[in-house]
């Protein structure tokens, strides 16, 4: 694949594939011993002049050598001429290539971060989860990323847990704390050959080979406004992540989930109908329990101060798509002191009278085993912590209601309430939003400082909470009027600015939440996404690249399908693994019903296959129909 990354510079890469789940260890051994890996370089250019396809006009690849479903990545087409140059440019110059000792990626490209929120942020997982549970990767775009893996303690041993067939960089690292590791996610162990300006050789392994230790320790990045911006060189020296990976054993599987850390996305191409914006990180996982894609914003208040109305738009418009969690998190969310906040939720509005009756709820939940007991953990963080133990939550797959938890908050304060007669003024709630906050059988106001919360809750019992949740109306007003640079009280701003984000990442799964502020407010029908244009555009793309990945013969069929509004299927051109062993390739099929279809007569253990019919056979419709009744649920 021949791109242009980052930083200008040209590069051709050349992915080598160990097809057997978390590598074999065969392609690192192979990168220690320059003759073998030649005779695989030779084997190579053999097989890529010898492929049938080399008989087939017009065509430049196919599955059988530079097409499989594991080497369609990026933004380039894998062509199979352009491999067959690669490698015999490799074997022409075999005498003048060098190993290195660091990742490519890091010499060609740019920083991978951006400013020093960023790197506190990626610290920060570090610091929670271990250093040697987040590592530097490269992204199948070719960008680099980040791989966190979370140990689960509460996922039972029938669970599948998502075990990326990622690489690592074995170069040795003990002379430079700094040097970052190189990775292709979602790949198994790769050589990666990368043609520039210098020929240079790196190799990788899989992450299935645990770290024996941790080579070095997170530096904290400094926390002062001041710093808040950092120019390439010292984004690009922030110490990340670097553990020796020695042994070539492959562990037992650990109970663990894996997410992906993309920075710097562009959201609307990967999410259409979503705002055109690029985000600070993107997180997602392939763990079939984990929450949708998260996007993360880090915003220090020297250069958002001003856009607060287009940061609420923005990410408002993404929340409500229904796509994407987001979570904005400040300078303050990472201070080990106590968080400077207005709270709606916390000791100032529902203040230690209610401590008792809240500790003797969760104790009869946790006696009687009512759901209500998960609830706990969630109120803590409502009340007195931080964002980022909301998203730690998140990220650890913890329970997590803070739908839940918000109503219940507000109807123990309600509780207390005898008469609900406060006044609401025009500046705070325009007519609409009013309105929907009255929607709510019982109304009341949980104000700190110059944050306020407008919630409209359901007269119901703590149990039947969730029954009720879609009733629930809040309307969250922040009194931010618009300063300059010389506001006599820029502090006063900034703690409310940043309290109105806490709250938002707290309040934004419930169905029923707008956000108010002065001359604005989120009920403006041009705030309120098209779900259903957004979901249309969504799904459109997705088919459109499994019909791009798709070999010509079953081309007709993937239209059909298309047609019949099928859920898209998530595997195209994949390998069906039975242990250790390749059973068999598909042309495209479904995971979550063990469902595929294949060129020619296949099987797999627990798998229904079928053999894929020719659109002119008279045969098709009846294939066709049995597709679609096990996709929809039918059979």
């Amino acid at each position: 694949v021949e791109d242009r990354i980052e930083s200008g510079a040209m590069v051709r890469n050349l992915f080598f594939y160990d097809t057997i789940p978390g590598g074999s260890g065969y392609l690192r051994q192979l990168a220690l011993n320059p003759e073998s890996l030649w005779e695989v370089f030779d084997f190579a250019s053999k097989a890529l002049r010898q492929c049938p396809c080399n008989n087939e006009q017009d065509k430049n690849g196919c599955f059988r050598c530079v097409k499989p479903y594991r080497s369609q990545f990026g933004r380039g087409e894998p062509r199979r001429d352009t491999a067959l140059h690669l490698i015999d440019s490799v074997l022409v110059n075999w005498e003048s290539l060098k190993e290195v000792k660091t990742s490519i990626d890091k010499d060609l490209g740019p920083s991978i971060l951006e400013s020093a929120l960023e790197s506190k942020f990626v610290h920060h997982l570090g610091k929670q989860f271990g250093p040697e549970n987040i590592k530097d990767i490269v992204l199948g775009s070719g960008r680099r990323g980040y791989q966190l893996k979370v140990p689960l303690s509460d996922i039972t041993a029938t669970e599948v847990v998502n075990e990326p067939n990622s690489n690592v960089d074995t170069s040795d690292k003990s002379s430079d704390p700094t040097n970052e590791n190189s990775q292709s996610q979602g790949l198994s162990s790769s050589a990666v050959i990368t043609s520039s300006a210098n020929d240079t050789l790196a190799n990788d392994k899989s992450p299935s080979e645990e770290p024996d230790n941790s080579k070095e320790s997170l530096d904290q990045s400094a926390s002062t406004e001041s710093d808040e911006s950092l120019n390439s060189s010292d984004a690009s020296e922030a110490p990340i992540l670097a553990a020796e990976n020695t042994s070539l054993e492959k562990p037992p599987k650990e109970k663990s989930i894996y997410w992906t850390i993309e920075p710097q996305v562009q959201i609307e191409k990967r999410f259409p109908g979503l705002p055109t914006k690029r985000v600070d990180f993107l997180i997602s996982s392939t763990h079939p329990n984990a929450t949708k894609p998260i996007v993360v914003e880090l915003d220090g208040f020297k250069y958002h101060y001003d856009t607060v109305r287009k940061d609420v738009e923005d990410r408002f418009q993404m929340i409500k798509s229904g796509r994407v969690e987001v979570w904005t998190l400040v300078w303050d969310d990472f201070d080990d002191k106590t968080p400077n906040y207005y709270n709606p939720f916390g000791p100032n509005v529902i203040t230690s009278q209610f401590d008792d009756p809240l500790k003797k709820l969760f104790q009869n939940a946790r006696a009687s085993g009512s759901s209500l007991s998960q609830w706990e953990r969630t109120v803590e963080i409502l009340r007195s912590e931080s964002s980022t133990n909301g998203l730690l939550e998140v990220l650890k797959r913890q329970p997590w209601m803070p739908s839940e938890a918000t109503t219940l908050l507000a109807m123990i304060r309600l509780s207390a309430i005898a008469k609900y007669s406060e006044s609401v003024s025009s500046k705070e709630l325009d007519e609409s939003s009013r309105l929907f906050w009255q929607e709510g059988e019982k109304n009341l106001r949980l104000t700190d400082g110059s944050l306020s919360l407008f919630a409209g809750v359901s007269e119901c019992s703590p149990t039947q909470i969730a029954e009720h949740i879609d009733h629930v109306r809040m309307v969250l007003f922040a009194d931010l009027e618009e300063i300059d640079k010389d506001s006599t009280n820029p502090e006063e701003f900034k703690k409310t600015w940043s309290s109105l984000w806490r709250s938002v990442n707290f309040l934004q799964d419930l169905k029923g939440f707008h956000i108010a502020l002065p001359g604005m407010d989120t009920l403006e029908p041009s705030l309120t996404p098209n779900l259903k244009q957004i979901i249309s555009d969504q799904t459109n793309a997705l088919w459109q690249d499994v019909f791009e990945l798709s070999e010509d013969e079953v081309l007709g069929t993937i239209k059909s399908l298309c047609n019949a509004n099928l859920p898209v299927p998530d595997m195209v051109g994949a390998d069906i693994m039975v242990g250790d062993t390749v059973a068999c390739t598909v042309e495209f099929g479904w995971s979550h019903k063990k469902f595929a279809v294949a060129l020619e007569s296949s099987a797999a253990e627990g798998w229904t296959m079928l053999e894929h019919v020719d659109t002119s056979s008279a045969g098709y419709a009846e294939f066709l129909q049995k597709i679609i009744d096990v996709v929809s649920g039918d059979e």
